[in-house]
């Protein structure tokens, strides 16, 4: 009988498969219930090009948060605890299952984007091709730096009080970028002639792009997504395992 129990305990791969198949089974009534909103706003937000990625970044993070604000509410993740699987398993397969719901989502909002493209008249003076191409890996790295940070609030304090730290140190982020921005004429002027922050980011990506380099500008955009990873992940460990269920 051991043997045959330990034969189905899973192994760090098929865990965190299993964690994010929990995932969509708890949370299905959630996601199916967002996917009519989210295509009325997002087609409606499409004739206003600009705003139709960052529309999706704050969709796809709000979903990977509420997934995890469902599984926490009805204590799911207590399932995994409960067999034998170390804490650092729960935390890579809570990882793996936000970034899967990221990139699911981004390939949606890609998918989607395009077909609206394809349906309805371009408005403006940026083409939604051009706009999906441009704005895409913005839309990713935003979304996984957000879910990096979020994610160790989340294993320290819960799902309530993670989200009211969170918030209160994003609310910080902003009031020093406020402050810098306000001390920066030139940076002000030149988000001014772009268009807004959203277009002042791409822009000032593009130039670093351009200053660097493509294989060096990716290069180093990687090597910095997967130390914040990493390092995420390593607070989110130690969390963790001090935190009583």
């Amino acid at each position: 009988m051991s043997r045959r129990r330990d034969a189905r305990v899973p192994g760090p791969v098929g865990a965190m498969a299993a964690f994010f198949l929990k995932d969509l089974r708890v949370s299905k009534l959630f996601l199916l219930g967002l996917v009519p909103v989210y295509l009325a706003f997002a087609a409606a937000l499409f004739s206003m090009t600009p705003l139709y990625v960052p529309f999706n970044l704050l969709i796809i993070a709000f979903c990977a948060a509420s997934v995890a604000a469902v599984d926490d509410n009805y204590k799911a993740h207590a399932v995994f605890c409960s067999l034998p699987l170390s804490r650092r398993s729960v935390v890579w397969g809570r990882y793996f299952s936000s970034f899967a719901i990221v990139l699911i989502g981004a390939a949606l909002c890609y998918g989607y984007g395009r077909l609206l493209n394809a349906v309805t008249e371009p408005v403006g003076v940026v083409d939604g091709v051009v706009m999906l191409n441009r704005g895409m890996p913005v839309l990713l790295g935003a979304s996984l730096l957000l879910l990096s940070v979020f994610l160790p609030f989340y294993f320290r304090f819960g799902i309530l009080r993670g989200a009211v730290f969170f918030g209160l140190a994003a609310l910080a982020g902003a009031v020093v970028f406020v402050g810098i921005r306000a001390l920066s004429q030139p940076l002000d002027a030149a988000i001014r002639r772009v268009g807004g922050v959203w277009e002042g980011l791409l822009a000032g990506l593009a130039a670093a792009r351009n200053g660097l380099g493509p294989a060096a500008f990716w290069t180093a955009a990687v090597a910095v997504a997967a130390g914040l990873a990493t390092l995420s992940i390593f607070l989110s460990v130690r969390y963790y395992r001090k935190r009583e269920l």
